[in-house]
């Protein structure tokens, strides 16, 4: 099924993509359903599906959701060794990733919100790269502690599972309190404000 605007035949970069049959077209009166559905394999509907319109923050949501759990899954296996808490670990990344980005979306004002990737994306950049400094401090001191405590850091436990979760859930902390600041400040500006 492929979504296709009366503009379509207009659209210089309709004719890039593959060209259905008649039978194959669903005209964007009749696209609801497939705009609300996340593609997952059909690159060529999504393609369809943009040149009609972009997606809305909301559509845009579960890619972004999609993408980070996918992205905090396949870092959360250790090259070395693999115990239960490298994959509570990557358990819990995964969970902090989904309810994180949800939580930033609601942040942004959720469903009123505008510009949610463009401000996730570059706010999260800035922000995550801001923490880095902290968190190598921290990491340096919570390995000398374990160490000291004669345990060892080169796999992981229970208390290094947790203080993954600790910096994860502090990076989304920040970057979802600068999304509230420049929601704030853009609300001030807008002239219904």
């Amino acid at each position: 099924m492929e979504c296709r605007s009366e503009m379509d035949s207009h659209n210089p970069y309709a004719a890039s993509i593959s060209t259905p049959t008649d039978s194959q077209l669903v005209y964007a009166s009749d696209c609801d359903e497939v705009r609300r559905r996340m593609q997952f394999w059909n690159i060529e509907a999504l393609k369809s599906r943009l040149l009609v319109r972009p997606l809305s923050d909301r559509e845009s949501l579960p890619y972004l959701v999609a993408f980070l759990v996918s992205s905090a899954f396949a870092c959360a296996f250790p090259t070395i060794g693999y115990n239960l808490w490298d994959g509570v670990s990557a358990f819990l990344s995964m969970i902090t990733a989904s309810a994180g980005t949800v939580y930033l979306f609601f942040c942004n004002g959720g469903l009123n919100g505008v510009h949610f990737l463009q401000r996730f994306l570059a706010i999260g950049w800035i922000a995550t790269l801001r923490c880095i400094p902290s968190v190598l401090v921290a990491t340096f001191v919570y390995i000398y502690l374990i160490e000291t405590y004669g345990q060892s850091a080169d796999e992981s436990t229970f208390q290094s599972c947790m203080f993954s979760l600790i910096v994860e859930l502090l990076i989304i902390w920040r970057i979802g309190y600068h999304i509230r600041s420049l929601v704030s400040a853009s609300r001030k500006l807008s002239p219904s404000g």
